[in-house]
């Protein structure tokens, strides 16, 4: 595919991938024809960013584009992902810069942290799952109805009386009490359609690290064309192991978007317990939503009702060109009290503050 390249030869290419066993959602042909029209000259670095999701997409895509372009050959180093196109041998003393639409080296943990998962190496990325597994993700504390001695609070009639009869009916000391506290309930619901499969991994690893700290009081679902509970898999002390529970589960994996149904569905089976009353509601998705635009509003205004708040976490906040997609989300945004991004290490430290708020 040369510069300048239509339709025609994108949708070419995306059946070729499709038939190489990428599965190459709808969502990605479109951020590759817009990136198309924004970037003309060269093609395939952006075509190879949005089309590819995962590092083991990388080979296939390059494999594929070689056989497409046997006038202009991808050198060999390209196809293994180690050097891009058009990247010659600089002059000695020459500075190289990255080439355009790949990030730049990591200058530091700082640096890699702000960066979103999209653009991490394998290396990479294993490193920050590390440093997801060290976050603490947990709900702040509420007042129980139970009430526990205290040196401070409201006088304790009863405890008093008892302490006076054991002392002959002498009054000695005059106890107090207070409510005791116990943790909030924390539920996350994460979506995993196909427009959110490049983060859909890291924030099953950051409910892992909130499920390690609080097992008893954490529930997850997946939410998508149908909602799987995954509770349970999650409860696996090392991360890996749960990862890979969870992907023996028959669930909705990569595909449409129902989300409005799915709550409302969701919320018959589980809006009575205590799974989601009193609790701190994650919701996890780009808003990506087909169907009945009212649908989804209204679920949400449900669940801000059951629960205590909601957070609405949007990876697609990350890209400085963010648009909003459709009215459902943004009529949905009045009911949360946090709309935050989710696409980097540092913003899921944020979401892990906004949480225990």
């Amino acid at each position: 595919m040369s510069a300048g390249s239509g339709t025609k030869e994108l949708f070419e290419l995306v059946a070729q991938l499709r038939a190489e066993g990428l599965a190459v959602g709808t969502d990605r042909v479109v951020l590759a024809a817009e990136a198309l029209a924004g970037l003309p000259a060269d093609p395939y670095r952006s075509l190879r960013v949005t089309l590819c999701t995962r590092a083991s997409d990388l080979p296939i895509f390059d494999a594929v584009w070689a056989s497409r372009s046997a006038a202009e050959p991808v050198p060999d180093e390209v196809a293994a992902g180690t050097v891009e196109p058009g990247a010659g041998t600089a002059a000695p003393g020459a500075e190289t810069e990255p080439p355009t639409g790949q990030p730049a080296a990591a200058g530091g943990e700082d640096e890699l942290t702000r960066r979103d998962v999209v653009h991490l190496t394998p290396a990479e990325r294993e490193e920050i799952q590390r440093l997801i597994a060290l976050l603490v993700p947990a709900a702040p504390r509420r007042p129980a109805m139970r009430r526990v001695p205290s040196r401070t609070g409201r006088i304790d009639a009863p405890a008093t009386m008892r302490l006076m009869l054991r002392n002959g009916g002498e009054p000695s000391r005059i106890l107090r009490s207070r409510r005791a506290q116990r943790p909030r309930r924390l539920l996350m619901l994460i979506d995993v359609s196909g427009s959110m499969r490049a983060y859909s991994d890291v924030m099953l690893r950051f409910a892992h690290a909130a499920v390690a700290v609080r097992p008893g009081t954490t529930e997850v679902f997946t939410v998508g064309t149908r909602w799987t509970r995954l509770t349970v898999e999650l409860r696996a002390r090392d991360a890996d192991a749960a990862m890979r529970a969870v992907a023996e589960v028959e669930t909705d994996w990569g595909r449409g978007t129902r989300l409005g149904p799915v709550l409302r569905d969701f919320l018959r089976h589980w809006g009575g317990r205590t799974v989601v009353r009193s609790s701190v509601v994650v919701i996890s998705s780009d808003g990506v939503e087909y169907g009945n635009m009212a649908v989804l509003p209204q679920q949400v205004a449900r669940l801000a009702r059951l629960g205590h708040v909601v957070i609405w976490v949007n990876p697609a906040l990350g890209d400085p060109g963010y648009r909003p997609v459709n009215p459902a989300l943004d009529n949905s945004l009045p009911h949360v009290v946090a709309h935050l991004p989710g696409h980097s290490f540092e913003a899921l430290r944020e979401l892990a503050g906004v949480i225990a708020r």
